[in-house]
Parts: C-alpha cells; structure tokens; sequence
C-alpha cells in the first residue's frame, strides 16, 4: 500500500507543475504520462508537438525516478 500511495503523490507532485503534460497511476500500477490540449482547430503540427512534449517529459521523469532512460 505504501508504493501505492508513493507513486500517487509522485504523481500529484508532478501535475502541479505542469500545464500540458500529466501523470497518472494506472490500474496496474504504472505510472503513464498523457498530453491534453483542445480538439478545436488542432493542427498536424501542434499534435506533434504535443507527443514530443509527453514523450520529453516521460523520458525526464523516467530518468528522475530510476537513474536509467530506456529506449
């Protein structure tokens, strides 16, 4: 129960500095990261710079919590 309640505010600690990406626990578990911008008038280019703001920031976190960055 404890890692559960470490990875929540883990998580909730991230988010308050964050206006684009976010993290979340998952059912399993596992910390994933998502993106959220409006759907109205969303272009191909501010889509992907979206994915790369999550995947950046995914690899960030990834690394502050494990000292290793998986490809």
């Amino acid at each position: 129960m404890g890692q559960w309640v470490c990875l929540y505010r883990e998580a909730w600690e991230k988010n308050r500095h964050s206006r684009l990406v976010g993290f979340r626990v998952d059912a399993d578990g596992r910390m994933v990261a998502h993106g959220w911008t409006p759907k109205d008038g969303l272009t191909a280019d501010a889509f992907q710079t979206v994915v790369r703001a999550v995947a950046r920031e995914a690899d960030r976190y990834e690394f502050q919590l494990t000292g290793a960055d998986r490809r």
